[in-house]
């Protein structure tokens, strides 16, 4: 059933060291790559050109609390004018 020559011998050497050596790289592969993920949301600047250059029947919409930290984005002018709505609606309630 096995082979107990020495060619028969090495084999199985090879494949015991390839199955330990998975048991050190798989768990290093796992937490290697859990330290490289990002858990704060990513800075969209890295991945967009700023300013943002919107197209004509589109505004540009900011969020945020000073100019160095706003978020923006092309909104509709449809949009803009229900946000305007809402903000208005709030104020003079």
């Amino acid at each position: 059933m096995y082979d107990i020559t020495e060619k028969g011998e090495r084999q199985y050497r090879r494949v015991k060291y390839l199955i330990y050596g998975l048991y050190v790289f798989i768990p290093l592969m796992i937490l290697s790559g859990c330290n490289t993920t990002e858990l704060d949301k990513p800075d969209l600047k890295k991945y967009y050109d700023y300013p943002i250059y919107c197209p004509s029947n589109y505004v540009e919409y900011c969020e945020g609390t000073s100019p160095t930290n706003m978020e923006c984005q092309c909104i509709e002018r449809r949009q803009q004018r229900e946000l305007f709505e809402q903000l208005m609606r709030i104020n003079v309630a």
